[in-house]
């Protein structure tokens, strides 16, 4: 602990161990310090030439001449002191030389070479996203999959984009929104322009204002921080950032405002999640439940339903459920209608989360489509169970 101590104070450790060997012994001849170092007297003999330049040992006039250590206070006094003074003459050479800058003539900036770095690793393409957007002054872009916001909100990155944000740096996101990606895009919309496009592959691309890029080329799309198989390339090449702010300007020209398309993802939302409750009451009854299903109708062809319902003691009076997730479901009635004249006897039902206007109703009824409307998907889940089983009683008399 001593030996540890005594190396803050400008000795080696053999320096520090010969040394405090005289201290504690008194005078010693060499042969005695050549021993305490191994055995190795030219060690000792340098080792006991340093600590004698230096004060802290002196010799006797005996023969055989014995070395003695300097008293330890006056020895830790006279280090401090060396350093001391070192510090005073660093002092006054730290002066000399800012003088000497100073009245130098002052050289032209030269403009810095563009960089380019290959970036490996889930944590290290996270933290130099981190890196750029600490430098951003007016703008982000980034394009990103929706499994990429969570993981980025788990690292951090949405709180500096708030704080950013509030310090007026713009940030735009695209990425391709569905049902189950609502809850990541609300995390952003409070201090982001988020837009949905349908990305082409699974991608990342980051821009900050017009200086530098991250373009990701591979990455798992899996919700892993610490995946290895992503990887990108970071650059502040003007013409490579350049075109890649232009891509982003393209896409983003032709994307749809998430405030836009919110509505109809919630309702789906709604839909599904009812559709999931039923299902699991219905098999809870006894049912045999497919979500999706498919029926064979009469012409051999095969159709898709939302849900497709059987009871156990008439697997041949099948029950299907579609969901109705366009604003104006004329269409999706018709397409409905061509399924259930092919399908008898199956009976089917339209689940929707708004009331269904006079015209759809009627045709609805025209094409023997029994709706059923709820704005919750607990209440719509449990209008299904209802409708069901109404249709069970009407059967049974």
């Amino acid at each position: 602990m001593v030996v540890e101590s005594l190396l803050d104070f400008g000795f080696d450790r053999d320096e520090a161990r010969v040394y405090l060997l005289l201290l504690r012994a008194g005078p010693c001849p060499a042969r005695v310090v050549a021993y305490k170092l191994g055995g190795n007297r030219m060690k000792a003999y340098r080792t006991l030439k340093v600590l004698q330049e230096r004060g802290l040992v002196e010799v006797t006039v005996e023969r055989p001449v014995k070395f003695v250590a300097a008293p330890l206070n006056e020895a830790l006094d006279r280090l401090m002191e060396d350093f001391r003074a070192r510090f005073s003459n660093l002092e006054e050479g730290r002066r000399r030389i800012m003088e000497y800058w100073e009245k130098l003539p002052v050289a032209e900036p030269q403009a810095e070479e563009p960089r380019l770095r290959i970036l490996q690793g889930r944590q290290q393409v996270y933290d130099s996203l981190l890196r750029m957007f600490e430098r951003a002054k007016a703008e982000i872009r980034l394009i990103t999959t929706r499994n990429d916001l969570y993981r980025l909100s788990f690292a951090g990155v949405d709180g500096r984009l708030k704080d950013l944000h509030r310090a007026g740096v713009r940030t735009r996101v695209l990425t391709q929104v569905d049902e189950q990606g609502i809850e990541a895009v609300n995390n952003y919309m409070g201090f982001a322009e988020v837009r949905h496009t349908a990305l082409p592959a699974t991608m990342r691309l980051a821009t900050v204002d017009e200086g530098e890029s991250l373009t990701t080329f591979v990455m798992d799309d899996s919700m892993s921080m610490t995946t290895e198989e992503d990887s990108g390339l970071w650059t502040n090449a003007p013409n490579y950032v350049k075109a890649m702010s232009a891509s982003f300007g393209a896409l983003w020209g032709s994307s749809l405002p998430i405030r836009e398309i919110l509505p109809k993802l919630m309702a789906q939302q709604e839909l599904m999640e009812g559709l999931n409750l039923a299902k699991k009451a219905l098999e809870e009854a006894g049912w045999a439940v497919d979500v999706p299903g498919r029926l064979v109708g009469e012409s051999g062809a095969e159709h898709s339903f939302s849900l497709v319902a059987r009871r156990p003691d008439q697997p041949d009076r099948p029950i299907a459920i579609d969901l109705l997730t366009e604003a104006k479901p004329l269409n999706q009635l018709l397409a409905l209608n061509v399924k259930v004249m092919d399908v008898r006897p199956a009976v089917q039902f339209m689940a929707a989360v708004r009331p269904l206007e006079e015209k759809e109703l009627r045709l609805a009824g025209q094409y023997g489509i029994r709706p059923i409307c709820a704005a919750k998907a607990k209440e719509l889940a449990a209008k299904m169970i209802d409708a069901i089983n109404t249709l069970k009683d009407e059967h049974q008399a």
